[in-house]
């Protein structure tokens, strides 16, 4: 039941729709993030999803919030490296007026400046809040390692000096060099009037002028900082290493998956009983994948004391050095095929899921894999592919890593191994 369709101007519109379901979950999608801004705009984009929720020209700041909690939905907003959205989840028969909504806060929103100084001290706490938390700091600070002559490697808050900076001004220049038509994409998954909610859309976003798009571009380009260290009066050791990985349309994304799943991906994975269930080192220990339109990124995080460190890195690297030469058995890679392929059957029963895979694949490629075929690619990957796509990905490659932890920390190891 998916429909596709591209308006004059170039927004593009992606329905799912599910006549089983009450509820509608709503996407406005621009594809731009913080891996577009300019030297003097790190932040911006972050800072205009916040400013999205601060008075239109009919709504004050307080009025639109009762405007949001009157139409009774789940409203929130989230900027990546590649997209910004407003989304909502709401009833069905509330779609078209939470739509109607939504478009406002893109097209119509005042910036104004006594809004804008309060907010910025807002995202000022919320930078800090996140430096004061190494377990998600150590995470900026690797992508920073592995990318940092690309704006995947800056943190998508910004930085202090940079949010100290940001004016209506400046929102309204880089709304009007970067926010064009053929970036926005419109997705509905759920229960819906597919009438009225395609009237909104022509009313608000088709008449939105068509330019020629900005030419700015950022390349994925590794650089030659490898290893960050951070020291802080702390008791543990928070880590995070790891390499490149596959873009988000390589072939080599199912067996990834699978790879990545099988090294850290739960409490049956081989790094959580090599290192917690075997050795009693960590207290939690995981890997994750993900995936860009041009480039990939692979990492293993977690927290040990300083003392066991460095027996952590070498169990670490040896479970990578595992699965290049090793054979899975036939019985583990089942057990992580069933994991995934789980995961994606209880996703086809949230709208919000599928409304944010519908995004993901036509922001991506342009069209949609049927879950069925997704799920048929991972029950055909064998052993072989998967050591295959460990040689290409971990076997002789440079790691990249992140350290924050105690003062006076020698990071020799780390630095030696990678």
């Amino acid at each position: 039941m998916i429909r596709l369709r591209t308006l004059d101007n170039g927004v593009r519109i992606a329905t799912d729709s599910m006549k089983s379901v009450r509820s509608c979950s709503v996407g406005l999608w621009i594809e731009l993030g913080s891996r577009w801004e300019g030297p003097r705009e790190y932040g911006i984009t972050h800072f205009i999803e916040h400013m999205l929720f601060k008075g239109t020209g009919r709504f004050t700041a307080l009025e639109l919030a009762a405007e949001l909690n009157r139409l009774g939905g789940q409203f929130n907003a989230h900027t990546g490296q590649e997209a910004m959205c407003l989304h909502a989840q709401c009833v069905d028969a509330k779609a078209p007026e939470v739509l109607e909504l939504l478009c406002e806060m893109l097209l119509e929103s005042t910036f104004a400046e006594d809004e804008i100084r309060r907010e910025r001290n807002v995202v000022l706490e919320e930078y800090r809040m996140y430096e004061d938390n190494p377990e998600d700091l150590v995470y900026d600070l690797y992508y920073r390692a592995l990318w940092p002559k690309s704006g995947l490697g800056r943190p998508i808050l910004g930085s202090k000096s940079s949010i100290g900076r940001l004016s209506g001004a400046a929102i309204r220049r880089y709304m009007d060099r970067e926010f064009e038509p053929g970036r926005i994409l419109v997705t509905l998954s759920g229960s819906f009037d597919g009438t009225a909610c395609s009237r909104v859309i022509r009313r608000k976003l088709g008449a939105i002028p068509r330019r020629r798009r900005s030419k700015r571009v950022d390349r994925s380009r590794p650089g030659a900082e490898r290893v960050i260290y951070e020291p802080r009066d702390l008791g543990q050791m928070h880590f995070c290493l790891g390499t490149l990985g596959p873009k988000r349309t390589s072939r080599d994304r199912y067996a990834f998956g699978l790879l990545n799943m099988m090294l850290g991906g739960g409490m049956s994975s081989r790094l959580f009983n090599e290192v917690r269930e075997k050795r009693g080192l960590v207290y939690s220990i995981q890997s994750f994948a993900q995936t860009f339109r041009d480039t990939g990124g692979f990492g293993i995080a977690g927290s040990t004391s300083p003392e066991n460190f460095e027996q952590v890195l070498e169990l670490s690297l040896g479970e990578l050095s595992r699965v290049c030469t090793e054979r899975a058995s036939d019985e583990e890679l089942d057990l992580v095929k069933e994991q995934i392929i789980d995961s994606i059957l209880m996703s086809v029963e949230s709208t919000s899921s599928r409304m944010t895979r519908l995004s993901d694949a036509i922001l991506t490629t342009g069209r949609v894999i049927p879950y069925g075929r997704i799920i048929e690619s991972v029950r055909a990957t064998g052993p072989n592919d998967l050591r295959r796509v460990a040689r290409k990905y971990f076997g002789g490659r440079r790691l990249a890593g992140a350290l924050i932890g105690p003062k006076g920390t020698s990071t020799r190891a780390l630095r030696r191994r990678i």
